[in-house]
């Protein structure tokens, strides 16, 4: 039996932002691509079966979804409290916001597209940097926190903490932060993946800027990293551990998320919605049912090959415990050998 410890539902495919890094840009945000508000309140329910107290409402973009607040309304009549990821253009409507505090939603996760309005437009096509930082303003005024987000890449790793240091500046006072992969089932040179996406880079000026991080948020900020560690100076994680600033196995890998799509199939990852591992009412219809058929042979088979360590040496390093290999995407793109190769690490 899988132990699910945590949730995600996904409301929709649209969008009203085009970012470059989305991981959703397979699904082409197809407008008619929504879940049905009978689907969510089934699955809901399986959600509330399985023990589940909080799931987090994903899209697309969940905040345009036609149903959003009876979604949110049917999972506090469940005893469920559900978080919100968006990226804040609707929030800038007075109105809105206070419809979504008075049904109750007391924080959303705003995924910040960039650090000032160039950045903004460079990653979205759109010139809406102001709308975001006034959608905070509107939340923060209704009693609603904002957790910030932001996805790290060559392109902002320079210059990141200065949407950090504006978003702290209107009071937000968490951040959770992550490195930027991509799942990528054509086939790549990686060598050349490498050379142009070098996490060892990526990582090395991540170290350089820790200490101006730490101290701009107050010490409260997460990273989701999903590098494997032999990359990483072990002083540094040890920082982080201590500080609480770091998680470094995703659900996928722990075996603890339940994920459902807009078609209520059950997807393992947010960034590999193409691959389904089973369907509400042609799989399942219920929580029982839903156990039972993920304990079967071949969904078990399918979790060993997406979460098995890049190469029979990690089994072998004393930070498998803590790493699981990393991210299952960025084996998409290259495999452990050339990694450690291009990037000048020795495997431990």
């Amino acid at each position: 039996m899988m132990n699910y410890k945590s949730g995600w539902l996904t409301l929709n495919r649209t969008c009203n932002l085009r970012c470059k890094w989305c991981y959703a840009q397979c699904t082409e945000y197809l407008k008619e691509d929504d879940l049905a508000l009978s689907s969510a309140c089934r699955l809901i329910d399986i959600f509330s079966d399985l023990n589940i107290r909080h799931i987090v409402l994903i899209g697309g973009e969940p905040t345009i979804y036609p149903h959003l607040f009876d979604v949110i309304d049917y999972c506090h009549q469940k005893n469920i409290t559900c978080g919100i990821v968006t990226n804040g253009i609707k929030c800038a409507e007075a109105d809105f916001v206070k419809e979504l505090a008075a049904h109750g939603i007391r924080s959303v996760s705003l995924s910040l597209k960039g650090e000032n309005e160039k950045a903004f437009k460079n990653v979205t096509g759109i010139d809406a940097f102001g709308k975001v930082l006034h959608a905070v303003r509107l939340c923060l005024s209704e009693g609603i926190k904002v957790n910030v987000s932001m996805v790290l890449t060559e392109e902002n790793i320079d210059s990141y903490l200065e949407g950090i240091a504006q978003m702290k500046a209107l009071g937000v006072e968490r951040f959770r932060l992550s490195f930027c992969y991509h799942f990528n089932m054509q086939q790549v040179d990686s060598e050349q993946y490498l050379r142009e996406h070098n996490p060892k880079q990526l990582i090395g000026k991540f170290c350089k800027n820790y200490d101006k991080l730490d101290e701009i948020t107050d010490h409260h900020f997460l990273l989701s990293e999903g590098y494997p560690l032999c990359l990483w100076d072990d002083g540094i994680i040890m920082k982080m551990k201590k500080k609480r600033q770091i998680t470094t196995v995703c659900q996928l890998l722990a075996k603890c998320g339940l994920l459902f799509d807009t078609k209520g199939n059950i997807i393992p990852c947010n960034a590999m919605p193409f691959i389904k591992l089973g369907r509400l009412d042609e799989d399942f219809t219920n929580a029982e049912e839903l156990q039972r058929y993920m304990a079967e042979p071949k969904i078990i088979e399918t979790y060993q090959k997406l979460c098995g360590v890049p190469d029979e040496k990690c089994l072998r390093c004393e930070k498998l415990v803590n790493c699981g290999g990393g991210c299952v995407c960025q084996w998409t793109n290259y495999d452990l050998k050339t990694l450690l190769r291009v990037t000048g690490v020795v495997n431990g």
